[in-house]
């Protein structure tokens, strides 16, 4: 059932935690023995809870604010251990976990330790897991202000350079954390990861990030919110899952999540996600995935909303395929919305970098493109290949081709309804450009009130 690789990964098999027990963090706590046994006797400094803590225990964390040090040592940060689960939204008094309300009570760790409002003095990163199975849960506390910001010769893949709010460090080993309700803002790294790097050179990596939001979170070069580089050797289902991304910035590549897929074998899901208002200079203004592996990568991309996202190309999302002549089985991009997302190239862009094995199937289906500017929808250089664009809609979008197709073997549009583009064209733009595809078909689909050069054609 699973596949057997060069290294452990646990997760797989969770024991049960016998001696399991719940540890109590309130800052606030002024009486008892501060032992963590109980919220009277409630640690009040979080580092010692999460040093304590064996695999198996939760620990919970009242409302209020925790700072990485009560000094200026900005290379220190939180760290949790493997089987461990942090909880963060209670008031203190709570004697059942459904009792626990964390919107209404909010934990934040914040990196602001220096002088307030001065993130030159804040510190690198709030929180680092290491090692560790999907029994490490974070769920209920926010991140603010980390500032990853050291610059110069040297790994880059390093809590002071990047990952401004969470490092998850799966290097020669395994993460697989799983990240709940959670919300990053505000956080800044000099290299990767504005708020979070997953760094799995020669691991497994698949940490699963449900109902998150990212805002504000900037980097200087990949992933304004998230950079993920590496995969997992299992599956893990449903990566990214109703997440919001808003207002972040890459000073290079993928506005809101970049990911770099390694030659593992899980499927790469983001389902129910909002990537709104993000930006990167290049690639990738929403979502950049680059992709292939020798097995073939499975993508899936469903019910996400891409909004008023701006990139160099790929302004909503852009899919990159390895040069290493490294394959895909299937690119499925389903009941997705495109709208008001501006670029000088592409606002879906799916992209072969010089391969000549890629995708196999490409699938658009039940999709809305609405009022973006730039040239819609690119699929380019994807040899033996099949796209198909099924029961969309393409309304009101302005400035470049509508779609362009390349050395695909097929292309078929149908029961689509595209109608009111191409106000702005450019000179020489079309509604349709195709070069060296062998056949392009479409079916049963509306097509009307669209310009050219200033002029209604059809």
């Amino acid at each position: 059932m699973f596949k057997l690789v060069t290294f452990i990964t646990p997760f797989l098999f969770i024991p049960t935690f016998l001696t399991a027990t719940t540890i109590y963090v309130d800052q606030n706590a002024v009486n008892g023995n501060h032992d963590g046994t109980s919220w009277n006797d409630a640690y009040t400094d979080l580092h010692n809870a999460l040093t304590n803590a064996q695999p198996g225990d939760s620990i919970w964390v009242a409302q209020g604010r925790y700072y990485p040090t009560q000094g200026t040592d900005r290379s220190v940060y939180f760290e949790l251990k493997d089987g461990v689960a942090l909880f963060g939204g209670f008031t203190g008094t709570e004697t059942l976990f459904s009792e626990r309300d964390w919107q209404a009570n909010p934990t934040i760790i914040d990196g602001d330790i220096g002088l307030q409002g001065d993130s030159t003095d804040n510190s690198h990163t709030l929180l680092y897991i290491g090692t560790s199975s999907d029994a490490t849960i974070v769920d209920g506390l926010a991140f603010l202000n980390g500032n990853a910001d050291e610059t110069g010769f040297g790994n880059v893949f390093v809590p002071n350079r990047s990952g401004g709010a969470l490092f998850i460090d799966g290097k020669d080993s395994f993460a697989y954390p799983k990240i709940r309700n959670c919300r990053f803002e505000n956080n800044y790294a000099a290299y990767h990861g504005g708020a979070v790097l997953v760094y799995g050179f020669n691991g497994s990596v698949a940490p699963k990030f449900e109902n998150c939001s990212f805002s504000q979170n900037k980097t200087g070069f990949d992933g304004g919110a998230i950079h993920k580089e590496g995969s997992s050797s299992v599956e893990v289902a449903d990566d990214f899952t109703g997440c919001v991304f808003k207002n972040n910035e890459a000073g290079r590549h993928g506005g809101g999540v970049y990911f770099v897929e390694t030659d593992r074998t899980d499927i790469i899901d983001f389902i129910g996600c909002e990537f709104i208002e993000n930006k990167a200079n290049n690639l990738g203004g929403g979502l950049l995935l680059f992709t292939g592996t020798s097995a073939g990568s499975k993508i899936n991309v469903s019910g996400c909303d891409f909004l008023g996202n701006t990139s160099g190309d790929g302004a909503g999302m852009y899919v990159g395929i390895s040069p290493l002549y490294l394959e895909v089985e299937y690119i499925n991009i389903n009941s997705c919305t495109f709208e008001e997302n501006a670029s000088v190239r592409d606002i879906l862009s799916i992209e072969a970098i010089g391969s000549f094995i890629v995708p196999s199937r490409t699938l658009i289906a039940g999709c809305t493109f609405n009022k973006n500017s730039g040239r819609l929808l690119s699929v380019v250089s994807i040899d033996f290949s099949t796209l198909k664009i099924n029961d969309s809609n393409f309304t009101n979008n302005t400035n470049g081709h509508l779609f362009f197709f390349s050395s695909a073997d097929s292309c078929q549009i149908k029961n689509c309804y595209i109608t009111g583009n191409g106000q702005g064209m450019p000179t020489g733009s079309q509604l349709i450009r195709s070069t060296i595809t062998k056949e392009i078909q479409i079916l049963n689909s509306v097509i009307a009130d669209n310009y050219l050069e200033g002029k209604r054609f059809y």
